[in-house]
């Protein structure tokens, strides 16, 4: 399995702002399909589309692709999960917000609990 954390960090960024993948497809003129590559990991983005997206989210480079020494919080996924990170990134949108709207209820349930 390649190296996933620059498309979980682009996925994570999108999602933070709220962000559509055309929205920032648009910010870095390049079609949603391309864009989606990035987050599928398919694709590795350009050095042009990291500067971009590096302007667009107002962080480094280093953090978009995940170069340890230079990341503030860092999130270390174990590795029988990352299988399970990358079907939730190859998800549609509405399927995501399903998903994480169970996530969420479990999480709550379990805090009662």
């Amino acid at each position: 399995m390649k190296n996933l954390t620059y498309s979980i960090n682009l996925f994570n960024l999108r999602k933070s702002k709220n962000l559509t993948q055309q929205d920032v497809a648009n910010a870095l003129n390049i079609s949603q399909q391309s864009y989606q590559k990035y987050e599928k990991s398919i694709t590795e983005p350009s050095v042009d589309s990291l500067i971009k997206l590096s302007e667009f989210y107002n962080i480094s480079i280093d953090e978009i692709l995940g170069n340890e020494k230079y990341l503030k919080n860092e999130i270390s996924i174990p590795n029988e999960k990352k299988e399970t990170v990358q079907l939730l990134l190859n998800l549609p949108d509405y399927a995501f917000n399903i998903v994480k709207v169970y996530i969420d209820n479990v999480s709550t349930v379990n805090r009662v609990l």
